[in-house]
């Protein structure tokens, strides 16, 4: 019966987004999460296998997306963690995705998970302010100053008229107390 089953989900399974949709319109995240990530988890199960729905659907990334913002309003860390990893590829919510993945990793307390994101993060999407500055305030905020400014080196390197990236760097000599250091960043940015 598995294939005439497969068949009667597949022809259902489209209804789930529309459940989750008015669930997450009326902020109700909890039975928003139940049905986007149902969609999203029907794609792995065993009885699909045929379907190759991880590949061939393409509205799975953001269903999988929406399911991770639906699991970080009632803060569901585990949850958002599950379902960002679907999209952190897509083309459209990859970034986004990236960044609920390690806001969850951050609140799960799986640090070094958290900073193996972060600098992947950094690495699909060098520009992004949020990657860049999470490292650069762990870092400093654990007085690994050495890591930190080696890393804004390597920003500025990449993109020496960014004023963010020239700020942090001011950030950090102000920090480790290196003022006139600091007053010639902060200028420069």
């Amino acid at each position: 019966y598995r294939k005439a089953n497969a068949a009667s989900i597949m022809a259902e399974r489209g209804n789930l987004i529309n459940g989750g949709i008015y669930y997450y319109n009326m902020d109700q995240n909890k039975e928003a999460l139940k049905y986007f990530g149902l969609y999203v988890d029907i794609a792995e199960n065993p009885m699909m296998a045929d379907q190759n729905l991880l590949k061939t659907d393409t509205v799975l990334p953001q269903i999988a997306y929406y399911a991770s913002l639906a699991a970080g309003r009632i803060e569901d860390y585990a949850s958002v963690s599950k379902y960002a990893t679907y999209s952190k590829d897509d083309k459209e919510f990859g970034q986004n995705s990236m960044e609920l993945i390690s806001t969850a990793l951050k609140n799960l307390g799986k640090t070094e998970e958290w900073i193996a994101s972060l600098k992947e993060g950094l690495n699909k999407y060098p520009h992004d302010t949020f990657f860049f500055g999470s490292l650069i305030d762990y870092y400093n905020n654990n007085n690994k100053f050495d890591e930190a400014m080696s890393f804004a080196d390597g920003m500025i390197a990449n993109d020496p008229n960014n004023a963010f990236f020239i700020y942090v760097k001011g950030y950090l000599f102000h920090n480790m107390k290196k003022y006139d250091d600091a007053i010639t960043y902060y200028s420069q940015a």
